[in-house]
């Protein structure tokens, strides 16, 4: 899968750059995109995951922004409807949120938002 490279791709560049900025090793994927059964779902469920939760939380303050999410999307897909939801109420309470289409655009946000969050929009 794509969007799974991407993944890979950004966290390859987390990986190197958290020797230089020790605040990058807290950067993480929401790995909630798994197909289980009908029990194992439940199960997870009852454990606390989440439909719509963004694929990468960085738990980072910056700015006016207590912290990022980035879900990768990859063209022609679109958000679903428990993402919109979910999106929608992380940006009330504070959050940055935004999606990125390939690795290169999601390091660039990161750098960004870590450098420049006021010139960031949601």
């Amino acid at each position: 899968m794509h969007e799974d490279s991407e993944l890979i791709n950004f966290f390859d560049w987390v990986r190197v750059q958290e020797k230089f900025d020790n605040r990058l090793s807290v950067i993480y994927h929401v790995a909630n995109e798994r197909k289980t059964s009908q029990r194992q779902g439940r199960i997870f469920k009852q454990k606390g995951v989440r439909s719509g939760v963004p694929d990468v939380c960085v738990p980072i303050p910056s700015g006016m922004y207590p912290g990022l999410y980035i879900e990768f999307k990859i063209k022609p897909n679109t958000l679903s409807d428990n993402q919109r939801k979910f999106i929608q109420t992380l940006i009330s309470i504070g959050y940055l949120v935004t999606i990125a289409w390939s690795a290169k655009e999601a390091i660039q946000i990161v750098r960004e938002y870590l450098n420049e969050p006021s010139k960031m929009a949601h």
